[in-house]
């Protein structure tokens, strides 16, 4: 085999590797894919901050359950911020529900 098919042969699997993997978050216990967390957080910040009377950059965000699978994905959300805490859950027909606050 020439030397050139090789080189792009290992370019392209190279440029494939890199182009399939995906990004993970590390939050609480659970490591969840980047995307999704970051799409969550954007979803709850106004919400929580309305639910809890604590403006968006106070808030702290903590998966506590996720869906399974090959990647994992976010099913329920803490936050905390103002001295109080509220769990969202996900659900996959209304999206994110508040489940429960704490002052």
């Amino acid at each position: 085999m020439p030397i050139f098919i090789k080189v792009l042969c290992l370019c392209l699997l190279v440029n494939f590797s890199v182009g399939c993997s995906h990004q993970t978050v590390v939050s609480g216990s659970f490591t969840v894919d980047k995307d999704d967390y970051d799409a969550s957080v954007r979803q709850l910040s106004e919400r929580a901050s309305f639910d809890l009377s604590c403006s968006k950059e106070k808030l702290s965000f903590i998966v506590l359950e996720t869906f399974g699978g090959t990647m994992t994905f976010v099913k329920q959300m803490g936050i905390s911020g103002c001295g109080k805490k509220a769990v969202y859950i996900h659900h996959k027909e209304t999206g994110w529900v508040l489940n429960s606050t704490q002052s």
